[in-house]
């Protein structure tokens, strides 16, 4: 009895499963691969100030972006990320002329590396950019905060957006 009970509830009833939603489930994934192709320039901006008399050769100085960096239209590296460049070269003011006289007050930074917008590191590459001074003891070299600078992508970086 009990099955002819269920038999005829079946076939008068509907009976149709529904899912409850689960968002993560239901969450697909958007993320893409990018190729930021070697040679790709960043258009950088000092974020300090350097003053020859104070940096040392080694010494890590604060970038940023000044461009989003766009490929295959998509934002590989946003305005505002940190990057980072190096002092290689330093030479001090001099204290008097005759000691001196063709020895000038120098700073010289490369570009090292840029944040993307996933958080890795991307290795840069460009033409130093040197600053010469005063000569002969009259002061030191100053590189201003917002200096531009440039660099490009050393080698093809895939990131993962």
């Amino acid at each position: 009895m009990s099955f002819a009970l269920f038999f005829f509830s079946s076939l008068f009833f509907n009976h149709t499963a529904t899912a409850t939603p689960n968002p993560i489930a239901d969450h697909v994934s958007l993320s893409c691969a990018v190729i930021i192709p070697a040679g790709t320039i960043v258009s950088l901006e000092l974020n300090q100030r350097i003053n020859s008399e104070v940096v040392e050769v080694g010494q890590t100085v604060s970038l940023r972006v000044r461009y989003n960096v766009i490929v295959n239209n998509k934002v590989v590296i946003r305005t505002g990320a940190i990057a980072e460049g190096r002092i290689t070269d330093v030479n001090k003011a001099c204290d008097s002329c005759g000691s001196c006289q063709d020895d000038c007050s120098e700073v010289t930074v490369e570009v090292q590396n840029v944040q993307a917008v996933t958080g890795e590191r991307i290795y840069l590459e460009g033409t130093p950019h040197r600053m010469r001074g005063n000569c002969c003891g009259k002061g030191a070299t100053i590189i201003k905060q917002g200096t531009r600078m440039e660099g490009t992508v050393r080698d093809n970086v895939r990131v993962t957006l």
